[in-house]
């Protein structure tokens, strides 16, 4: 893992590529060399995540460096990394619960979308029903307006033919 991450820093430096790849050679080492030796290779993975300010990385860091510089017996710089530790462990509570709320929130306000949404399809539905009925109804009284405009025509072409009207 940690020669691939060398490879990609490599092939595309900087950024989260150079962190990536100082945190995987810092694990490894401090996993094979129980010494003060590996604290260098931590301080380097520390200052690429500070400078990239990827939080994740710099609360495992601090705590590797907390951890080795306690059992070495170097409690000041263990109480140092401690407390960055905190500073950032805070920094990433804080934004995982910003996240959350955000999301919450965008939730929230997806949900009204929605329900906005299906009562106007909702509306547009009735709507377009009752435009149908109103199309049938309008029909419906046009075929009776003919009808009664037929029976005045027949009614005034009897009159004219019928006797007794004439008479009249």
């Amino acid at each position: 893992a940690v020669d691939l991450a060398r490879k990609i820093w490599e092939a595309y430096p900087g950024g989260f590529n150079e962190v990536y790849f100082r945190w995987a050679d810092a694990a490894l080492a401090v996993a094979r060399d129980a010494s003060a030796q590996p604290l260098s290779i931590l301080a380097q993975a520390i200052d690429a995540a500070t400078k990239v300010h990827l939080v994740p990385t710099l609360c495992k860091a601090h705590a590797l460096a907390a951890q080795r510089h306690a059992a070495l017996g170097n409690f000041e710089a263990a109480f140092a990394h401690q407390q960055q530790l905190f500073v950032a462990t805070t920094e990433r509570l804080t934004n995982r619960a910003s996240v959350k709320y955000d999301l919450l929130k965008f939730d929230h306000e997806l949900r009204h979308a929605r329900a906005e949404r299906d009562r106007a399809e909702r509306q547009r539905r009735e709507s377009e029903a009752l435009n149908r009925q109103l199309e049938r109804l309008n029909n419906e009284l046009s075929r009776k307006i003919r009808e009664v405009e037929e029976l005045q025509s027949r009614l005034a072409s009897e009159a004219v033919h019928d006797p007794l009207t004439q008479l009249s």
